[in-house]
């Protein structure tokens, strides 16, 4: 996977006397955490369990457009064995909401339903947010660097002397959550 943004590039943000290779060592370890939590900028697969199925399911991120929808329903339960049928569905049979990150089960369609099966597997394409996800890269990369045991400032004055801490993992979390767009979704 390419880097959304080069040592250099990261330079013209902040001022640092570390080589090429090692800010480029904190440029991946930060992207990886971005696509471990968030899933790769091109492409997101969501599978969804409705505990209790209802006509929307929300996905992580905004979706520019949908490539496919599998819903499984529970056709017959018989003891302890339970039967399923999984169906690909028509591009007829759901819509994406407004908001990018709702997807509604339709009544029209080649499989009208009023609600979602127990599982919904979603395929799409999110919306681009590269500018987003570098700001994000630039600021995770910058607290990293920036990071000194927690030091956030330190003053004297006369006989006085006054120092705060900042909370490094809260303002790492602050900073990923700007690309949380939706909070009622998997995590």
């Amino acid at each position: 996977m390419a880097s959304l943004i080069s040592p250099t590039t990261l330079k013209t943000f902040l001022t640092t006397t570390l080589a090429d290779t090692a800010l480029q060592s904190i440029i991946d370890a930060e992207e990886m955490e971005i696509t471990q939590r968030f899933g790769a900028h091109t492409t997101q697969i969501d599978e969804l369990e409705n505990e209790i199925p209802g006509q929307d399911v929300f996905l992580k991120r905004k979706a520019a457009s949908i490539s496919e929808v599998v819903e499984t329903v529970v056709t017959a339960m018989w003891m302890d064995d339970i039967e399923t049928a999984a169906t690909t569905l028509s591009a007829d049979d759901y819509e994406i909401a407004a908001d990018g990150v709702t997807v509604r089960r339709l009544m029209t369609g080649t499989n009208p339903r009023l609600r979602w099966g127990e599982r919904v597997k979603v395929t799409y394409t999110p919306e681009a947010e590269s500018a987003k996800r570098i700001m994000v890269l630039v600021d995770l990369c910058k607290l990293t660097l920036n990071y000194r045991g927690g030091l956030k400032s330190e003053s004297v004055g006369g006989n006085e002397y006054s120092a705060s801490f900042s909370d490094y993992q809260k303002e790492r979390e602050a900073v990923l959550s700007t690309l949380a767009v939706n909070q009622r979704g998997i995590a």
